[in-house]
């Protein structure tokens, strides 16, 4: 589970590690229940 979330997590472009800790979670978690996830606009 949770393998997109590495993938984008792991390339530099897409810019993952500036999300917060808290939103990380939230996308994880979500790809765990559904095997997708959203990503949240932050500012």
């Amino acid at each position: 589970m949770a393998r997109l979330y590495y993938k984008m997590l792991e390339k530099e472009k897409t810019k993952f590690w500036h999300f917060s800790y808290m939103s990380l979670c939230m996308m994880y978690d979500e790809e765990k229940e559904n095997g997708c996830f959203s990503i949240p606009e932050e500012t």
